[in-house]
């Protein structure tokens, strides 16, 4: 694990850019949307939405929205939640989805 962390400069991912974030955004759709009633934030992703085809027009491929992913677990834990036992409520919406 601290080698994925060291090679991938997870520890400062946040300082450096995210070149696709926005495109990310517009065409994966995954929120974080307050908090639940024990106080943990909610993060909530819609599966069966993405549109992978406007990610590859954009230019993202498959690592950049694993760079994404990681990026928001940091923000979550380092900014929503910098609590050493921080817990978060995850939704994942799996409508949509079509099994070939």
């Amino acid at each position: 694990m601290q080698v994925f962390v060291r090679d991938n400069n997870v520890d400062g991912i946040l300082d450096a850019g995210h070149r696709f974030f926005f495109l990310i955004k517009a065409h994966y759709p995954h929120y974080l949307y307050g908090r639940d009633v024990y106080g943990h934030p909610i993060y909530i992703e819609r599966l069966g939405h993405v549109n992978m085809k406007a990610l590859r027009a954009g230019g993202a491929k498959l690592k950049d929205i694993i760079y994404h992913y990681i990026w928001l677990a940091e923000f979550q834990w380092n900014i929503l939640e910098p609590a050493e036992y921080g817990q978060s409520l995850t939704i994942l919406d799996c409508s949509n989805i079509k099994m070939y």
